[in-house]
């Protein structure tokens, strides 16, 4: 192998490193500053949410009014023991004997 082939080569893989690199280097600095646009966004929401919830509370109750109304209706839980199906005694079996 002459040494004008090796220098080629590692020129080549060096060019190449350094653009994935550099690659890297950008993608990081876009991670970190997506991450500080997120915390910076959390920090500020709760503090528009107080203030919404202040102002909603300030506001005078409502005049719709509710009445009580009294159940028209009835319901009956029955409480069922586990298999309890396969214990039952089927309707055709017989009573049995003394």
């Amino acid at each position: 192998m002459s040494l004008s082939l090796v220098l080629r080569e590692r020129g080549a893989r060096s060019v190449r490193s350094a653009k994935g690199f550099r690659a890297r280097a950008a993608l990081s600095a876009f991670g970190v500053l997506l991450l500080a646009v997120a915390a910076g966004a959390q920090e500020q929401a709760p503090n528009g949410s107080v203030d919404r919830v202040r102002a909603a509370l300030e506001k005078p109750p409502s005049k719709l009014t509710l009445q009580d109304r009294t159940p028209d209706f009835s319901v009956h839980i029955e409480k069922r023991r586990p298999m309890q199906d396969i214990f039952d005694i089927p309707p055709w079996q017989l009573e049995p004997s003394r």
